[in-house]
């Protein structure tokens, strides 16, 4: 039970004095604090950015007013924001608008009271809905004032009740989606609608420019697959060779170390250039058979690594991993990066890969899913082809290289080899229910303190679990789920 924490005061309502009672008593409390952050169901997120129980609420103001107080939270729901910040009054909301920032629906502060909704507040937030919690009271809440102020900045109004104690809307029900859409309604009927939702993504790249010649039939094991032209366009250009057996084997998943060779090969034979004897850039690929071009990639900026100078190369790649392969393969071949999305997808809101992820689909080398980019979800080998074949082709397209190519040379297929099972040595899985404190230390972002946090916090249920850690955000988080090293058994 989060809540403001403190006791009851002299000043308080019978009502906060019994639910102190119960609350203390239950020992569910869990007092909050402003910077606080806490999901529900892993896709809801409470921030809280005011409370004043210490006697100072946001931005260091000093609170002596039980009102003042307030846990004042933004809950985020994908690209759906609410604000709520309990009675707070205008003072408490001038200092956090700028953090709040616009959302989609405000609970409005203290029942509307003359006291609350600054106009810095109303303008910041800019809801298209505000609604009012009101019942019977002698206060004249909510204020004719407040309820102007919030209609004049262009909110549609909701109200429970009135002060007389006459039912108005009754009991609202708000129902938000990811992409920023949204309903309110009143047990009265009355429904608002949202205007508009996320930006629909641009139109994929046609694979036409660099595909309109392929020769088909080049693998027994594509015939009817949704990727199939984008299969026969990489094998024609020389990006793949397919398995020794001559299969291509289109569901099956890409590795690290693949990717690298896959996203290399694209970039030469486009007409860009490697580097000859790149530097040795990571401990844990020393032999693989892709270890020149994870070299070539990590020269010329494409890829990074997972930390601690590892990269893990036979973990599988995730399409928000791909998104950043993509990006910066255009950046190295091109010399120019491609222009910033808009926020197009509400599944990667806080993805490390998120800029890369908007970027790819504002250059239309993806178009997503259709319920969002699913961005840990596995790239299939099939799914590989259309991305390389839509970089190929804007490549194509935008002037950086020419169609036909002048000679599209398939690879040898022992450049391609069969996937081996990786080691059981370093740089294997870390469970994070079993391993030691120096174990644990082998995970990107875990040091002495957090190794020791994660112990005591056992057991988790996932990798994803790790964000009950001290200091494992949702960056964070990605980092260790990209690295790929930490697992639980």
């Amino acid at each position: 039970m989060y809540d403001r924490g403190g006791g009851a005061t002299a000043a308080s309502s019978q009502t906060y004095a019994s639910y102190h009672d119960w609350v203390t008593s239950s020992g569910l409390r869990q007092p909050v604090a402003i910077g606080d952050t806490f999901d529900l169901c892993g896709t809801v997120t409470f921030n809280v950015v005011s409370v004043g129980i210490d006697g100072t609420a946001a931005g260091g103001v000093s609170v002596s007013d039980e009102n003042d107080r307030s846990v004042c939270l933004k809950i985020s729901y994908g690209q759906f924001d609410v604000a709520s910040c309990g009675d707070a009054n205008a003072r408490i909301e001038d200092v956090v608008a700028d953090e709040i920032g616009q959302v989609e629906v405000v609970k409005v502060s203290h029942h509307g009271s003359s006291t609350s909704s600054s106009p810095t507040y109303v303008t910041t937030l800019a809801p298209q809905v505000a609604v009012f919690t009101v019942g019977a009271n002698s206060y004249g809440h909510p204020s004719t004032t407040v309820i102007d102020r919030w209609e004049n900045g262009g909110a549609a109004l909701f109200r429970t009740g009135n002060a007389d104690g006459t039912a108005a809307d009754g009991d609202i029900t708000i129902t938000g989606h990811t992409d920023g859409s949204f309903t309110v309604t009143g047990d009265t009927g009355r429904t608002y609608t949202s205007e508009g939702s996320a930006p629909a993504t641009p139109a994929a790249q046609s694979i036409e420019p660099a595909c309109a010649d392929t020769t088909t039939g080049r693998f027994p094991d594509i015939d009817g697959v949704t990727h199939e032209r984008s299969i026969e366009c990489i094998g024609w250009w020389g990006v793949t060779a397919g398995n020794r057996d001559g299969t291509y084997a289109p569901a099956g998943t890409v590795t690290r170390d693949q990717m690298a060779s896959f996203v290399a090969r694209a970039i030469d034979l486009t007409g860009g250039t490697l580097p000859t004897s790149p530097p040795n850039a990571f401990t844990d690929d020393n032999g693989n058979a892709h270890e020149l071009r994870i070299n070539q990639l990590a020269d010329l900026g494409v890829i990074g690594g997972v930390g601690g100078g590892r990269y893990n190369p036979s973990g599988t790649v995730n399409r928000a991993q791909m998104a950043t392969f993509l990006a910066q393969a255009w950046e190295a071949r091109t010399g120019t990066p491609l222009p910033a999305g808009a926020d197009y997808f509400a599944d990667d809101n806080g993805n490390t890969h998120e800029a890369n992820i908007n970027r790819v689909a504002a250059a239309g080398l993806t178009g997503g899913t259709g319920a969002g980019y699913n961005p840990g979800g596995p790239v299939t080998r099939a799914q590989m082809a259309t991305f390389l074949s839509r970089f190929m082709a804007k490549l194509v397209a935008d002037g950086h290289t020419d169609y036909p190519p002048a000679n599209p040379q398939p690879l040898p297929q022992d450049e391609e080899p069969e996937p081996q099972p990786a080691p059981d040595p370093e740089p294997g899985c870390v469970d994070i229910n079993s391993a030691d404190i120096e174990e644990l230390q082998r995970i990107i972002h875990i040091g002495p303190d957090r190794a020791q946090e994660i112990v005591t916090l056992r057991p988790f249920g996932s990798v994803e679990d790790l964000d009950r850690v001290d200091g494992i955000g949702p960056a964070r988080l990605q980092d260790i789920l990209d690295e790929g090293v930490a697992c639980v058994s």
